[in-house]
């Protein structure tokens, strides 16, 4: 497992992030200018994720062991 940090620069309607990551078993927190995506994941998701984050702007990302 690893820490997975996500920065989104927004604003984007982030229930539609959501509705495609919330099954990996992060976090998002909308602060309107920023998306931030964060939590314990497994490799594998967490590339899922990161691409997934990517669609919806600049990303900046983090992964680090847990």
């Amino acid at each position: 497992m690893a820490n997975l940090n996500v920065e989104i620069k927004g604003p984007f309607d982030s229930k539609k992030l959501w509705a495609l990551i919330e099954r990996y078993g992060v976090n998002l927190t909308d602060l309107g200018d920023i998306i931030l995506v964060y939590g314990e994941v497994d490799i594998h998701d967490a590339t899922d994720i990161i691409a997934y984050c990517s669609l919806f702007g600049d990303i900046e990302s983090n992964l680090g062991g847990g």
